[in-house]
């Protein structure tokens, strides 16, 4: 006499009592040599029913084969019940007492297809994977705080432990989303109306979003690849679907206001996902210039911003302005784990630093739209290594009169 087989569907995401109650009441009804099917929702079928799942299939499998009650796990993606007792030919179909009298499952009795059993679980009433997943939400939602407002847009941390994320806003103007992509569409002049951080400049130029917000988007898949690149993503956040009018402010000698009033009217909005890569290099050196290793380290840091600069050649980009307030500095992991100490640091107690790069609002690319004084600028700074040059031209501009600068300048040439 074959054995009867049982059959049910769900989705088991944050499995919970009420799950484990279902799940045995259903086994507890069958023989001892019965065998429950459990039909698991797909990742696509959850996200186009209720919502995207905070486990994945697999994950969601492994811990339901694993329970003694059930015996298979097969993947959901939308057939009817019918369609499946035409391929399983199970003998009973179990769902929830709150299914009661939907045509879903009244089919199958109505034509003596199988039997339908209606599991009552009051547990599951104390107990959701949707409530849990929404109480989830609201205290990732609180996690999220206002860190900066950029000259593109605000700039927000979600402090969620052991990762957290950074979101930097791009605003991109209706200026720049008419005009072609990547163009100078202000007609900044060259060089740029910038306070580059370089000793014997003066700092006359407001702060000014990037000549074009279109490109920090797109150097982003230029860099994605590098260690050193904290970016995980790039979305759009928002789109106008009208135009947004630019706004009528006169330009004023040297002080680029258009530029800022124009860029307040976003035509999109984009969100960079970076990870939180620390401290900036400036407060990290504020912080430890006191410390017996701190010019060990220093040294380890410069050789990584070196290593940094030679990636930023090898594909063409001009980052142009790494500073200390542009490099970030944290831990070295490995995996999400700390990393065992290589031999030549272990006598010395260095800890290991990584060094990221952020804030590519100015730079530039041969695939971006150029104009001519703007490729005239960009394949001098090619050529001369701008990047590192104007990075040592930053550390003498901000650190020339501590007592270690002399020491330091040695090891950045």
């Amino acid at each position: 006499m074959p054995k009867t087989v049982g059959y049910l569907t769900g989705t088991f995401d944050i499995v919970h009592p009420g799950h484990i109650h279902f799940l045995k009441t259903c086994r507890s009804m069958m023989s001892d040599d019965g065998h429950l099917i459990v039909g698991l929702t797909t990742d696509t079928l959850a996200r186009t029913q209720k919502r995207p799942t905070l486990m994945n299939f697999e994950q969601r499998r492994e811990i339901l084969i694993n329970f003694p009650f059930v015996d298979s796990v097969i993947a959901h993606s939308g057939q009817s019940k019918v369609e499946m007792h035409d391929m399983l030919h199970y003998h009973v179909l179990f769902t929830g007492e709150e299914y009661y009298g939907t045509d879903e499952y009244t089919v199958m009795k109505d034509k003596g297809i199988c039997t339908v059993y209606y599991i009552p679980c009051p547990l599951s009433r104390r107990f959701s994977s949707s409530a849990i997943a929404r109480q989830h939400a609201i205290e990732k939602a609180a996690k999220v705080s206002i860190i900066k407002s950029g000259t593109a847009g605000l700039v927000y941390r979600f402090n969620e432990q052991p990762s957290p994320l950074i979101l930097k806003t791009v605003r991109v103007s209706q200026r720049e989303y008419a005009g072609p992509r990547t163009a100078n569409v202000y007609s900044l002049p060259v060089p740029y109306p910038r306070n580059m951080k370089r000793k014997g400049e003066v700092h006359v130029h407001p702060n000014l979003p990037g000549v074009n917000g279109y490109r920090e988007i797109d150097a982003q898949p230029l860099i994605r690849h590098f260690s050193w690149c904290p970016t995980i993503s790039v979305t759009k956040a928002f789109a106008d679907k009208h135009d947004t009018v630019v706004a009528n402010v006169p330009a004023q000698p040297n002080t680029y206001s258009h530029v800022v009033a124009d860029k307040a009217m976003a035509r999109e909005i984009y969100f960079v996902h970076q990870f939180a890569c620390g401290e900036d290099l400036h407060s990290w050196i504020l912080h430890h210039e006191r410390d017996d290793n701190f010019l060990l380290t220093l040294h380890d840091i410069i050789r990584q911003v070196q290593d940094i600069a030679r990636d930023l050649l090898s594909v063409n980009l001009v980052h142009g302005d790494i500073h200390s307030e542009n490099l970030c500095i944290a831990p070295l992991e490995v995996d999400g784990c700390r990393p065992v100490i290589p031999e030549q640091y272990r006598d010395g107690n260095l800890v290991l630093l990584k060094v990221s790069l952020i804030d590519f609002g100015w730079c530039m690319h041969r695939s971006f739209v150029l104009d001519s004084d703007e490729r005239t600028l960009y394949e001098s700074q090619l050529q001369d290594g701008w990047d590192y040059k104007h990075f040592v031209d930053s550390m003498e501009y901000m650190y020339e009169k501590c007592s270690w600068y002399a020491d330091v300048k040695r090891m950045l040439l």
